[in-house]
């Protein structure tokens, strides 16, 4: 329970939702344990990165595009996982990695 509260859910309450949901099908003992979650929630040492906007204003869809790629890049290159995580579909996601700035 520690290491999920303390967890800083970057992927909003869908990613709680889905991670409940993975762990009640596949999860093997009664009760959920550190084995069972993520490495990315029981390593002490990931933390959530602070967006670097830089000096300069950019366009949205760049944003877009960088936010899709840094998601994509913490969830393994999981694409599937990245758009849950995101609330976006596969098609929106692949549009979002391809927006040019």
């Amino acid at each position: 329970m520690d290491a999920l509260s303390s967890y800083a859910w970057p992927g909003n309450v869908r990613e709680l939702e889905h991670l409940i949901e993975r762990l009640v099908l596949l999860c093997r003992e009664d009760e959920v344990g550190l084995a069972d979650l993520p490495k990315s929630i029981t390593d002490s040492r990931a933390e959530v990165a602070e967006p670097n906007f830089g000096e300069r204003v950019i366009p949205i869809r760049e944003m877009q595009r960088r936010y899709a790629m840094w998601a994509l890049e913490r969830l393994g290159g999981a694409k599937m996982a990245t758009c849950e995580a995101l609330g976006i579909d596969s098609k929106t996601l692949s549009k979002w990695l391809t927006t040019e700035s």
